[in-house]
């Protein structure tokens, strides 16, 4: 959506939007799809607050780990997310994965659900979830919507993506999910990058 990726551009949303939440030292942030722990490095540096990361590539676990290695406050887990606990293969072409365009590198990769991994980390309550998983967030965001799970977050932001089937349909869909559950927009650049706030 270049229009739309232009405007986030030109509002420095990387450094403005992407950054700017109500949070502080007792906050918890979880970010699925966590690559290199960029966004979680400027998070914790601005709010020093508990960190979950969640990278099912390998090469980009070990970065994760190595990064935060002395921070007792960031949690890794080096899975993917899904809607239930199964392998699933992953395509990797230079910087990107996906599990969902089939060009690059196939490796296999655990998938675990987020109700299980909110569990394993005894998570009742999550201040931001942060989603960036190539196309399988209108799954995943749909089941937290169609069982609740979406109520333990006050905060949401997601980049959602084109290229997949009905990709447009599905958006509108969660976005009407959203709304049902409570969810407002706080900004919004949509198949960019948004995020939602619970009223």
């Amino acid at each position: 959506n270049i229009p739309q990726l232009q405007r986030w551009r030109g509002d420095n949303g990387d450094y403005t939007h992407n950054l700017i939440h109500d949070l502080n030292e007792d906050s918890t942030v979880i970010d699925l799809g966590g690559y290199t722990g960029e966004w979680a490095k400027e998070i914790i540096s601005r709010y020093n607050c508990n960190v979950y990361l969640v990278e099912p590539v390998e090469k980009s676990y070990k970065v994760l780990l190595e990064k935060f290695k002395s921070n007792p406050k960031v949690h890794i887990l080096g899975v993917g997310v899904g809607t239930e606990n199964t392998e699933r293969l992953m395509y990797v072409n230079g910087d990107g994965t996906s599990f969902n365009t089939k060009t690059g590198e196939a490796i296999t990769v655990e998938i675990r659900t987020l109700e299980r991994i909110l569990d394993q980390w005894n998570l009742k309550e999550v201040n931001l979830l942060q989603v960036n998983i190539e196309g399988d967030e209108y799954e995943l965001l749909q089941h937290m919507i169609d069982t609740e799970l979406i109520d333990r977050f006050k905060n949401l932001q997601v980049q959602f993506h084109l290229g997949i089937k009905d990709a447009v349909e599905k958006h509108e869909s969660i976005c009407e999910g959203l709304i049902k559950r409570g969810f407002k927009v706080k900004y919004s650049y949509p198949f960019v990058w948004e995020a939602w706030t619970k009223e």
